[in-house]
């Protein structure tokens, strides 16, 4: 059996938030209600609601949290993602 992880639809409750790791290239996309983002060596934090995306630029630590219920989209097809965990 072969399991493909490169991408994946999760639904985020209030509050709670993802971390990935190494994830240059992987493409975040909101799905619904409204997603906050920050990526470890960025200036700026990124806001996503339904239809939004945003792809990882390099390999740090990158934080998506849900601001209200949510729904976020993670394709890593076009890049790697080493590690995700629930925070």
């Amino acid at each position: 059996m072969r399991i493909d992880l490169s991408s994946m639809n999760l639904d985020l409750p209030r509050g709670a938030a993802l971390r990935l790791q190494a994830a240059r290239g992987t493409r975040i996309v909101g799905r619904g209600g409204r997603l906050w983002l920050t990526e470890e060596g960025s200036a700026e934090d990124v806001f996503l609601r339904c239809g939004d995306a945003y792809v990882v630029r390099g390999d740090g630590r990158v934080v998506v949290g849900a601001d209200e219920d949510a729904a976020v989209m993670l394709d890593a097809s076009g890049g790697s993602l080493s590690r995700l965990t629930f925070a």
